[in-house]
């Protein structure tokens, strides 16, 4: 108490702080300019006396028209400039990019400058102004002409700058191509200094590795992440093992394990000295575990050495999983292994283990269901407990109390008794769950989506949905005995699940959707053949259940748009197509400049000869179907349905664009019912564009996509023409290995398409 008296005393002793000075950013006035920094003077230009910043509602003209230079000296400024080399001109069309409000007139500025007339501080203010993905590649196109000739530390910024604001915030993953190759540059110049700088390398490895795992979905991303891995494994092998650290904290759940594959784990290993391996090969475990490869799993397990109890659960998931019975066996060996403490496993099985052998007993016919929910607490369909509480497996009191209160093992038995085929009694203890009073989490509502899926009643399946995501759900208070009910399968629509009385002391939960809960709906819609449902479902993704659809997403969508074209109904696919090539054009600008490959200029004379031929077909094309439609009464692209509202953005892949060159095909084949042969003349040049398009947007197709497209022309062009051109092109930019031969596209045509 005396020591604060003290310095209370002390402190008004003391004279008064001055206030703080009014010209915040700027330097003193008695400062001359000619002493400034360019920086410096741009600051005397954009902000007022008080600090604030200040900007013409337009762009300047003359250094007269710069509202913030009243109090300094015009002259100067313009002496300033011509001493140190730069234009009035130029600084004003600095100070235009400096201050424009959006990255389109700030781009528009800064497109004329050529290297070494741009200052980076001005660069990096404009790059402020990007706001959406469409704008990332002009963003980067103008970063890559600056880029090598900033210093490395500017160079360190911008890098740092962009993996922020282009790959994270708003996942541009077309651009993170150049962006890998400018930051790996950098790195290099921060090691190959006098004074060597691993620090800054460092940190730019970490951040461009971080940010290209949260987007290893896309096969951009996954790219970027194993050049990243190769420089760190080359040059900072500090810096490796901290990134294989924040990977086995990233991929400890199946659903990070999603976001990287076999072979990149393969890729990423081969680089390591042996020392070195033992930590990434716990995450490759349990990779190979998540995405269902046992073989791999149980290789990479094996590389391991004896004390490696970590990767036990992985394995185990891997061998529970599999359908030969001789890994079943193997499971259950571990599993044992695990329980008894039997060296060299010293760590005893946890509840994960527990619940990852409860659905592999589950899902095995030859144990009695009523003996697995036995472990659970739960009666048979007859109502009868098995004695026991789940003899023989000796489960010990207090992970049976665990067991009977984790929804994850709840959600593990009725997925076994799905894999069995046991929808009814499925859903009993899905039902039983709830009058436990456990709250359903986003897996356990997804097992139920799957449930009702897989017994016929998809309707069913969406109404669950709304009531636990959108409306919220009352549950019994815990510790209710539990009533089980079995129903006949076919009665599931109209048996309800448990809920409590609608009052004041009633839990009520809601359930967060997740995009892989509207996908398995999405899915199991397109299965059960409700394609104009799976349309509505995906409009309504964002306004109802707040989820932002994924890559995934997008493929079941136009999946089931093909699916509806393919039965001659193309309005909804007509309206789906629109929405995706408008929402494409505007997300992604630098698509409008494409050119079809069929017509690309320089070609040859065969290559002019083929086109000919092909406008010749297109002209015969069009009168046939000019008079069948006057004979029809078509009325034209009158008739075509308006497209949805555009999307701010869309997650496209090399799968996504298979599907939607299967909807152009489609709509191609129901050309019949299409409004006007104009449109289909359009859909017939968009099919062609798609593979300009993958390659703007750094995609690498697909087998099956290059197959569709080699098909098609063959199908649309005349005899003589063949697939000669298009080939010329994939072979141009792929390379001739990865163009599939005639053997290839017969046997697709054979397996997808029907001969006309």
């Amino acid at each position: 108490m005396r020591a604060a008296t003290a310095a209370r005393g002390l402190r008004s002793a003391l004279p008064a702080r001055p206030p703080p000075a009014q010209t915040i950013g700027l330097p003193p006035a008695h400062v001359p300019v000619a002493s400034l920094s360019l920086r410096s003077v741009m600051d005397v230009c954009t902000r007022s006396t008080s600090g604030t910043r200040t900007a013409r509602p337009s762009a300047a003209a003359s250094l007269d028209d710069l509202p913030c230079i009243a109090g300094r000296d015009l002259a100067a400024i313009e002496a300033t400039l011509h001493e140190r080399g730069v234009p009035v001109a130029r600084f004003v069309q600095w100070y235009n990019a400096y201050t424009r409000p959006t990255w389109p007139e700030c781009a528009a500025l800064l497109e004329p400058l050529q290297p070494g007339e741009l200052p980076p501080f001005v660069l990096q203010r404009a790059l402020h102004k990007v706001s959406h993905s469409s704008e990332a590649a002009s963003a980067m196109r103008v970063v890559a002409r600056h880029l090598p000739t900033l210093g490395v530390d500017e160079a360190h910024r911008l890098c740092l700058f962009l993996w922020h604001r282009l790959a994270r915030t708003h996942e541009a993953w077309h651009t993170v191509r150049l962006l890998t190759h400018h930051t790996l540059e950098t790195v290099r110049r921060w090691l190959d200094k006098r004074e060597p700088q691993p620090g800054y390398a460092h940190t730019l490895l970490v951040t461009a590795f971080t940010i290209a795992l949260r987007g290893c979905p896309d096969e951009r991303a996954r790219a970027a992440l194993l050049r990243v891995w190769a420089m760190a494994c080359e040059r900072a092998p500090p810096t490796r093992d901290e990134l294989v650290a924040h990977l086995a904290h990233r991929v400890h759940t199946r659903r990070g394990a999603a976001w990287l594959s076999v072979p990149m784990l393969h890729d990423m290993l081969a680089p390591l000295p042996p020392e070195a391996q033992p930590a990434l090969l716990r995450v490759a475990v349990r990779v190979a575990a998540a995405q269902g490869d046992t073989a791999q799993a149980r290789q990479w397990y094996a590389a391991l050495d004896t004390t490696a109890d970590e990767a036990a659960t992985p394995l185990l998931r891997a061998l529970a999983h599999s359908p030969s019975q001789a890994d079943i066996h193997e499971a259950w060996s571990l599993f044992d292994a695990l329980v008894q403490g039997t060296p060299p496993l010293p760590q005893r099985a946890r509840l994960a283990d527990w619940v990852l052998m409860l659905r592999a007993a589950a899902g095995d016919a030859r144990i009695p269901a009523a003996r697995v929910a036995a472990l659970l607490g739960l009666p048979g369909r007859d109502g009868r407990m098995v004695p026991g509480q789940g003899a023989p497996w000796r489960v010990p009191e207090d992970m049976c109390a665990q067991l009977q209160a984790s929804v994850v093992a709840h959600t593990a038995l009725v997925d076994g008794l799905l894999a069995r085929g046991d929808e009814a009694y499925a859903w009993a203890v899905w039902d039983a769950m709830l009058q436990r009073g456990i709250a359903p989490d986003v897996w356990a509502l997804t097992t139920l989506c799957r449930l009702y899926f897989q017994a016929g009643h998809p309707a069913r399946a969406l109404e669950c949905i709304v009531h636990f995501c959108h409306q919220g759900w009352a549950l019994p208070p815990r510790g209710t005995a539990v009533e089980l009910r079995v129903p006949a399968v076919e009665a599931l629509s109209d048996v309800p699940l448990t809920q409590a009385r609608h009052d004041a002391s009633a839990r009520r939960v809601c359930v967060p959707p997740s995009t892989y809960l509207a996908n398995t709906l999405l899915a199991g819609l397109w299965r059960a053949g409700a394609h104009e449902t799976v349309l509505r479902v995906w409009e309504a993704l964002g306004p109802t259940l707040h989820v932002r659809p994924d890559a995934a997403s997008l493929q079941i969508m136009l999946g089931a748009a093909a699916s509806a074209a393919g039965r001659a109904n193309v309005v909804a696919p007509l309206a789906v197509r629109e929405y995706v090539r408008r929402t494409l054009l505007a997300q992604y600008p630098e698509l409008q400049k494409c050119a079809d490959p069929l017509e690309a200029a320089g070609r040859s004379v065969r290559g002019w000869l083929v086109r000919g031929e092909l406008r010749l077909r297109r002209w015969e094309q069009w009168m046939e179907q000019r008079v069948a439609g006057l004979l029809r009464g078509a009325a034209g692209r009158a008739d075509t349905p308006p497209a949805p509202a555009a999307a701010a953005t869309l997650c496209i892949d090399a799968q996504g664009f298979y599907q939607y060159c299967r909807l152009l095909q489609g709509l191609l084949d129901a050309d019949g019912a299409l409004p006007s042969a104009a449109l289909a003349r359009e859909i017939t040049d968009e099919l062609f564009l798609v593979p300009a398009w993958m390659r703007a947007l750094d995609l690498v197709p697909t087998r099956a996509t290059l197959c569709l497209l080699c098909a098609a022309q063959d199908e649309r062009l005349p005899p003589a023409a063949g697939a000669a051109p298009l080939r010329e092109w994939l072979v141009a930019w792929l390379g001739k290995a990865h163009v599939p031969s005639d053997e290839e596209i017969g046997a697709w045509f054979r397996e997808h398409r029907r001969p006309s």
